[in-house]
């Protein structure tokens, strides 16, 4: 079932992520389009996720979480081009869709291998949230694109009280410390 807040959610995350860019692209219509892409996501995982374990619940649910009429897109979203905007829309086509990249999504919907803390190894961590400053730009083979993390938080990976250390404890998955320990041939494709 879609949430009917999902408009107000796409809104505020971009919103966010154009204040917490930096030295990325603030390109309206490209973070709309990531918003409304995360968006997906966020509403295909919470549908396929397994109903957490009870301590009383001894019935393993028949229902099927997700209907099999709900389309399974990703992990790499291709934004529009002219020809569907002409077979959907009767009137005046933009050129501001021509400058739409296609957007990488690095989630657990996709990549539930990836829940192991890039620190520490443990697999304890949890998943908490898509990254605070939205996509970050790459340089694809064919053209550029944008590629998007969750983050991942471990906190038992948090520095001790008093510590001089600094250790990390949130990752994203679009950052280069969460696959610096990651041998080349074990990446996910």
């Amino acid at each position: 079932m879609v949430r009917l807040t999902c408009g107000l959610q796409v809104k505020g995350r971009i919103d966010a992520w154009k204040r917490n860019r930096g030295t990325q692209s603030n390109y309206s219509p490209q973070l709309e389009w990531e918003a409304n892409v995360a968006e997906y996501v966020t509403v295909l995982y919470q549908a396929t996720k397994a109903p957490p374990a009870t301590k009383n619940s001894t019935k393993i649910s028949k229902e099927s979480p997700l209907k099999l009429s709900v389309p399974i897109l990703g992990p790499k979203f291709i934004p529009p081009s002219f020809n569907d905007y002409r077979l959907r829309q009767t009137g005046k086509i933009e050129a501001k869709i021509a400058y739409l990249r296609p957007i990488n999504i690095i989630h657990p919907l996709y990549y539930s291998n990836l829940r192991s803390c890039p620190h520490c190894g443990s697999s304890e961590a949890r998943w908490d949230g898509w990254n605070g400053s939205g996509s970050r730009e790459v340089h694809g083979l064919r053209r550029e694109e944008t590629a998007l993390g969750y983050q991942l938080r471990h906190d038992k990976c948090a520095p001790d009280e008093g510590s001089s250390e600094t250790k990390q404890r949130s990752f994203a998955t679009t950052n280069q410390l969460f696959w610096r320990k990651w041998e080349h041939w074990k990446i996910p494709r």
